[in-house]
């Protein structure tokens, strides 16, 4: 009995163990749902402040100052970690509500076992006041109980302990992890970081890290120039300053805050302000090169555009020295002696042709300077000339001269011939014989060209005195037909001595020439020539064409002179100045006639 009740005992004990296991994992179920319910009340709370929040935020005016958009969005910063946080105990709720549904579970099945304990400890108690169970029956009751007190105690539930850890990490501000700390300087530690470890039978490790972190100190080296004037001014533009001296380099180092040091060499370099002066300098110098310090009978030729020198002193002080080369020349004199021959009214002469001296004056002098200074003096002697007068261009008169009126009226108004004795006084045979010859040499060059008999002047002196009557008529009157009345006194043929040769004037060609006086320049042997190519341009140029197809209407003049073959020519000339233009040209009626010798019987 005794050993009975020491089973009962002992069974008693394992439904009190249970008891207490039970009222425990009650006690943290109650702990958990009173958690569970705290929890459900903050986050209750933090979504009414979320509300109230996002109302806030919401009643804000769009169009806001740059502060109230800062803190709208130092607001919505503010509900953004909110709802990180809510999130965050939501997962917590539902982790607890996972683990308290676990607890109910357990707990459910403890009511379970309890229950039957309490069953079997209230059976065997009755059967144990039964005196007549046999002892195997209490045993047998009694190993019962003990094996639903050994299964009640197998399937209670482990209570879980927790052991907490603190560990502190060195790390560098790169994130590596470091074990000695020599060279670096601590710049933050953070708030130590809690992990929690669960092993395989419930119990945890509560782990508390502390993250210190080390910056890796470094050094660096700065250089510092202060530029100073002479009385410690500071300078900030260098120009027009020169360095005169430099200080050896002070150190000074500074500590940051992230235990990196700055090591500064300060250096003071004082500087002179520069102050220019301008110098003038004239180098005279002779053509050579050559230095001159005295500059008479010297004459400046040129001067240099200033060239600038500039000179730094011991100080940076500067001499800036223009200097400007002049040239001089040496003056030299050349003496000139010049004849100056002038005509009586002072016009200079370049040909003496046909003058005589006058007179010659006494030297005069003159200087001239030349561009280099060199002088030229002159004397100068004028010699004057008189024109020595040609008496044929001296005999030629003008239109208005009173004899040649006459003649003039008494052609054209009486229609009387001109005498013999008229024409010797108003053509001079000499010059028209001059001008005879020009003519002759045209003419026969022209015959030889086209292979004509050869006509030549004529030796019949009286044919050149007889022929000089026509030029004068032609001069009023330009016809072949002479005037129709004859002069009551002079004669109109020259008297030949027996024997002679008598020219006939079977043709008869009569022309107008002018003659420009300054082609001329008063000497009758141009003016014959001139007179000679003027005629053959008249007479054979204009007519060669004509002359040589046999049109004796636009070439008869060219016909009868080139083409008759006649042997003799003779021509004369009557010069006056022109009607018109009396001062410039000279008017020239000309004839001239050509036919066959025959002597005088």
């Amino acid at each position: 009995m005794n050993a009975y009740g020491a089973q009962v005992a002992a069974a008693q004990q394992s439904v009190n163990t249970a008891q207490a296991a039970y009222s425990k994992a009650e006690a943290t179920l109650n702990s958990g749902v009173a958690e569970k319910a705290s929890i459900e009340r903050a986050i209750g709370q933090a979504q009414l402040t979320l509300t109230a929040a996002q109302q806030e935020l919401a009643n804000l005016p769009q169009p806001s100052t740059a502060a109230t958009s800062d803190e709208a969005k130092k607001i919505q910063a503010e509900l953004s970690q909110c709802n990180d946080r809510l999130t965050a105990l939501e997962e917590q709720i539902s982790s607890l509500a996972n683990k308290i549904q676990a607890l109910d579970n357990r707990i459910a099945e403890l009511d379970q076992l309890i229950q039957g304990v309490t069953n079997e400890a209230k059976t065997v108690e009755a059967e144990g006041k039964e005196a007549e169970n046999s002892t195997a029956d209490t045993n047998q009751h009694v190993d019962k109980a003990n094996g639903t007190a050994t299964e009640v105690e197998n399937k209670l539930p482990h209570i879980p302990a927790n052991v907490d850890m603190h560990v502190t990490i060195l790390m560098d501000d790169e994130g590596n992890t470091i074990t000695d700390t020599t060279g670096y300087a601590k710049v933050s530690e953070s708030a130590p970081e809690k992990t929690v470890e669960t092993l395989p039978n419930g119990d945890t490790i509560t782990t508390y890290t502390t993250t210190v972190t080390y910056h890796k100190i470094v050094n660096k080296d700065k250089e510092v120039i202060n530029n100073v004037d002479e009385a410690g001014n500071p300078l900030t533009n260098l120009e027009d300053y020169f360095k005169i001296n430099e200080s050896v380099a002070e150190k000074t180092v500074e500590t940051l805050p992230n235990g990196d040091t700055i090591t500064t060499y300060t250096t003071t370099v004082t500087y002179h302000k520069i102050v220019n002066k301008d110098k003038e300098v004239i180098n005279n110098v002779d053509e050579a090169g050559n230095p001159l310090t005295n500059l008479e009978g010297y004459f400046k030729i040129n001067e240099s555009a200033p060239e600038k020198t500039i000179e730094t002193l011991a100080n940076g002080d500067t001499i800036t020295t223009y200097t400007t080369t002049v040239t001089y020349h040496k003056i030299v004199n050349k003496d000139e002696e010049v004849v100056k021959n002038v005509d009586q009214s002072g016009k200079e002469l370049t040909d003496l042709t046909g003058y005589e001296k006058v007179s010659e004056s006494q030297p005069v002098k003159t200087v001239e300077r030349l561009s280099n200074g060199d002088t030229i003096t002159t004397y100068t002697t004028t010699v004057t000339y008189k024109k020595i007068v040609d008496p044929i261009i001296e005999a030629i008169k003008s239109a208005d001269d009173a004899e040649l009126k006459t003649i003039k009226e008494q052609i054209v108004t009486d229609n009387t011939r001109v005498t013999v004795e008229q024409a010797d006084k108003l053509v001079n045979v000499e010059f028209s014989k001059e001008v005879a010859k020009h003519f002759e040499r045209l003419v026969q060059e022209e015959q030889t060209k086209y292979k004509e008999k050869l006509v030549s002047n004529t030796k019949d002196e009286a044919a050149y005195r007889e022929i000089a009557e026509r030029a004068v008529e032609v001069m009023y009157k330009f016809s072949h037909t002479r005037p129709s009345n004859l002069a009551s006194d002079g004669t109109y043929v020259v008297e030949r001595e027996v024997g002679s040769q008598k020219m006939g004037f079977f043709s008869e060609n009569n022309t107008y020439v002018y003659i420009e006086k300054s082609a001329v320049n008063g000497d009758s042997t141009l003016l014959a020539q001139l007179i000679a190519q003027q005629m053959f341009n008249q007479y054979i140029e204009n007519e060669r064409e004509a002359g040589r197809a046999n049109d004796y209407t636009k070439g008869g003049h060219y016909m009868n002179i080139i083409m008759s073959g006649h042997t003799d020519m003779a021509l004369a000339v009557f010069i006056m100045d022109d009607e018109d233009y009396p001062d410039r040209y000279y008017k020239v009626a000309n004839t001239v006639s050509t036919d066959y010798v025959s002597i005088v019987k």
